[in-house]
């Protein structure tokens, strides 16, 4: 029975350092992904396409405006354009300016801006 119980209290002991120390434990650093500013282009484009204001607005005449190399390895942010019909008026149209942040093939933010066209 003495030694049932010390193996409990040795047991609950090592577990309880476990759960305290788990999250003092510095991951590993991990290589970033390769992914090629065309896979991420492609990657960017595909994600505005499937917005709701593209779909639902009648998007049209998507154009890739600018790319920009951000300041880490597989980093870019593209900005495209696209008319839409108005969201306040049907009968208009409205420009769409949208910029997608891709860091190693993953969207990462969206910035979007609509007005008239």
């Amino acid at each position: 029975m003495i030694a049932s119980r010390s193996v409990c209290i040795i047991t609950s002991t090592i577990l309880m350092l476990t759960i305290a120390f788990a999250g003092c434990i510095t991951p590993v650093p991990q290589e970033p992904t390769p992914v090629s500013l065309e896979e991420s282009r492609e990657i960017a484009r595909d994600y505005v396409t499937a917005m709701e204001e593209y779909r639902n607005y009648n998007g049209r005449n998507l154009t890739l405006i600018e790319t920009i190399t951000l300041r880490c390895p597989y980093c870019w942010q593209f900005v495209y354009s696209f008319e839409m019909q108005s969201m306040k008026d049907p009968s208009g149209t409205d420009l769409a300016e949208i910029r997608v942040m891709v860091i190693e093939g993953t969207v990462r933010d969206v910035v979007t801006t609509y007005g008239s066209a």
